[in-house]
C-alpha cells in the first residue's frame, strides 16, 4: 500500500484507538499533526511540555486509555523528562513520540538538537529509535504494544526528514498478547500459604487498579477474613467502605492499617513492587512483619523481591493472579458470615443454645428473639461442653419446637460422647451446629494479646471428622463451607427434625478469626524476672 509516512503513522495510531495526543506545537511534528483533526485525533496544545506530560498520565489513569505526548525536538522534549518518569513509577501506558533532528545532520551540534534516546533511557520502559522511513509503523506498532505490556511509557524517536516521504508497506496487525497469569506451583503455593494463614493481610497496589482487580481482590479478602491496606498514594485500590478496609500504609498513612499488618503471619503483596514508600516506618512503629510469608505479585518480573524477601514470586496480572488464588482456595465463612447464613435459615420459633468459646462469643450479637424461653447460655460459670446437651434437653420439654444447638470444636469435643446416646428411637430429633477452625479461640487469643503467640494447647485435631462421627452414631451428618451450604443444610436439618425425626449435625468449616479476649479485665502480660530454662529440668530418679 503506497502512503505515506506520516499517513502510515497516524493509520497506526487509529489501529490502536490512540485519541489524544498533549504537547506544544512545533515545526518537527507537524507533518503528523496536520492530519490529526481529519484522523479523529484531538491535539490539546498546552501552555508547557511538562504539564502536557502530567495531564496525559492524568488522562491514561483516569480512564485506561492509552494517549500520547509529542513536542517539538529538543528544548520541547527535554520538558517531558519529568513527567515521564512520573509516569514510570505510577506504571502508565503513555506513547512518548519524540521528533529528532534531522537524520543527516545529527551529530554535528545543530539547531534544537540532543541525545534524546539517550536522555530517556531511564525514564521509559521501552524506546526505540525508526532507522528506515518503510519501517516506520512497524517500529510505532512495537513501541505501543511495549508501553501496554510492560504498563509504563514507551517512546518512538523519529528523525524529522523522515516525514514526508512516499513509502510502500503493509500496515502491522495491533497484536495483543494475553496478560501472564502467573505460574502454577507459585499459585498453589501462594494458596497453600493463605490456606493456613493465622492472621493474613493484603497489600494492594497500582497494579490492582491497572487490571481491574478491584473485585477480585475484595472477593479473595472476604474469603480470607483478611485486612486490606493500599500501597501509598495508592488509596483508590480498595473500596473505602469495605469493611475489610484499613487505609493505606506508607508516609503518613493509617495507623490501623500499620498495626494490622504487623500482625500478619502471610501478606500478600497484590500488584505492587512494594517500593519503599509504601513500606518505611510510621508514627514510631517499625511496621513491615519481619517473620511474615511474603506473596509478591507483580507483572514485571524484575521487580519481585527488589525491596523485600519475598516466600513466593508470582510473576503476573493482578486481577489474573487473585481470581486464580480464590479458586485453589478451600472455601472458608469467616464466624460472621456463618451466623448470617444460620440467620437465614433459623425459624423465628426456634429454641437455640450456645456453648462457651470463640466463635458463639462472636454470634452472641446475632439471634433476636420475641418471647422468652428461647435462648439457653451456659451462664456466667462458663462450662464448655453446654450447647449440645442443653439442646437436647430443650427438645425433650419442648418437642413441638424446632431446636438448634451451636458450639465451637473444642466445646463439643467435651459433649461429643451423647452422639452414641441420642441416637436411640426414644430419644427426641434435633440439630447441632459445630463450626470448626481446629482451635481453641478464646486460648487462642489471649495468646495472641499477652503470650507472644506461644500457643500451648490451643491446637485442635485437624482430622476429626464429627460429621463422620455423627453418621457412625446412625445419624445424619454434613458439612457445609459456604453460606448457601450452610443455609441449605440448616434448613433441611430442621425440616428433617420436625418432619422426619432425624438428628442431623452440621459441621461448618470456618477460617480461624480470633474474636475480643472474654477477660481483658483479667489478664496482664507477664514480665520474666528470674527466668525459666529448660537446662534447669532436673531427672528423676527410677
Amino acid at each position: 500500500m503506497r502512503m505515506t509516512t506520516e499517513e502510515a503513522f497516524v493509520k497506526v495510531l487509529q489501529r490502536h484507538g490512540i485519541a489524544h495526543a498533549f504537547g506544544i506545537i512545533g515545526s518537527a511534528m507537524m507533518p503528523i499533526s496536520d492530519l490529526f483533526p481529519a484522523a479523529g485525533i484531538t491535539f490539546w496544545d498546552c501552555a508547557h511540555e511538562g504539564s502536557a506530560g502530567m495531564m496525559a498520565d492524568g488522562y491514561t489513569r483516569a480512564t485506561g486509555k492509552m494517549c500520547m505526548a509529542v513536542a517539538q525536538n529538543g528544548p520541547g522534549i527535554t520538558n517531558f523528562v519529568t513527567p515521564v518518569k512520573t509516569a514510570y513509577w505510577n506504571h502508565t501506558p503513555l506513547l512518548l513520540v519524540t521528533p529528532q533532528a534531522a537524520n543527516r545532520t545529527i551529530g554535528q551540534g545543530g539547531f534544537q538538537e540532543v541525545e534524546q534516546m539517550a536522555l530517556f533511557r531511564d525514564m521509559v520502559a521501552y524506546q526505540e529509535e525508526v532507522r528506515d522511513p518503510v519501517r516506520i509503523a512497524e517500529v510505532l506498532n512495537r513501541v505501543i504494544e511495549q508501553a501496554r505490556r510492560r504498563s509504563a511509557p514507551a517512546q518512538i524517536n523519529v528523525p524529522r526528514d523522515f516525514w514526508t516521504r512516499e513509502i510502500d508497506i503493509e500496515l502491522p496487525q495491533a497484536i495483543r498478547i494475553e496478560r501472564p497469569r502467573g505460574g502454577a506451583e507459585a499459585i498453589a503455593e501462594a494458596a497453600r500459604l493463605l490456606a493456613g494463614a493465622r492472621f493474613p493481610v493484603i497489600l494492594n497496589g497500582a497494579g490492582v487498579v491497572l487490571a481491574g482487580a478491584i473485585p477480585a481482590s475484595a472477593a479473595l479478602a472476604e474469603r480470607l477474613g483478611a485486612p486490606v491496606a493500599c500501597g501509598y498514594q495508592h488509596n483508590d485500590g480498595f473500596p473505602g467502605s469495605h469493611p475489610l478496609s484499613v487505609g493505606p500504609l506508607g508516609y503518613n498513612g493509617s495507623k490501623a492499617a500499620m498495626e494490622l499488618i504487623a500482625r500478619a503471619d502471610v501478606v500478600l503483596a497484590l500488584g505492587t513492587r512494594l517500593n519503599p514508600f509504601s513500606t518505611l516506618p510510621g508514627y514510631g512503629i517499625d511496621y513491615w512483619p519481619k517473620g511474615a510469608q511474603v506473596i509478591q505479585v507483580d507483572i514485571n518480573p524484575d521487580r519481585i523481591g527488589l525491596t523485600k524477601p519475598v516466600s513466593v514470586a508470582i510473576a503476573g496480572d493482578a486481577k489474573l493472579v487473585a481470581e486464580q488464588l480464590l479458586a485453589a482456595l478451600p472455601e472458608r465463612m469467616s464466624p460472621r458470615m456463618a451466623w448470617r447464613a444460620i440467620q437465614a435459615a433459623l425459624p423465628k420459633e426456634a429454641i437455640i443454645s450456645s456453648d462457651i468459646g470463640n466463635n458463639c462469643a462472636i454470634g452472641n450479637a446475632y439471634p433476636t428473639f420475641e418471647e422468652g424461653r428461647k435462648y439457653l447460655a451456659p451462664g456466667l460459670f462458663g462450662p464448655c461442653g453446654y450447647g449440645f446437651p442443653a439442646i437436647l434437653g430443650a427438645k425433650i420439654g419442648r418437642p413441638d419446637v424446632p431446636v438448634v444447638g451451636f458450639a465451637g470444636d473444642g466445646a463439643f469435643g467435651i459433649a461429643v460422647t451423647e452422639l452414641t446416646a441420642c441416637g436411640r428411637p426414644e430419644w427426641p430429633a434435633v440439630t447441632m451446629v459445630v463450626f470448626r477452625n481446629y482451635q481453641w479461640g478464646a486460648e487462642k487469643r489471649n495468646s495472641t494479646l499477652w503470650f507472644d503467640d506461644n500457643f500451648v494447647g490451643t491446637e485442635l485435631d485437624p482430622d476429626v471428622d464429627y460429621a463422620a462421627i455423627a453418621r457412625a452414631c446412625g445419624l445424619n451428618g454434613v458439612r457445609a463451607r459456604t453460606m448457601d451450604e450452610l443455609t441449605a443444610e440448616v434448613r433441611t436439618a430442621v425440616d428433617g427434625q420436625m418432619e422426619r425425626g432425624e438428628t442431623t449435625l452440621v459441621e461448618v468449616i470456618l477460617n480461624q478469626e480470633l474474636g475480643e479476649p472474654f477477660r481483658r479485665d483479667a489478664m496482664k502480660k507477664p514480665v520474666p524476672v528470674a527466668g525459666i530454662r529448660r537446662e534447669d529440668m532436673q531427672p528423676q530418679d527410677g
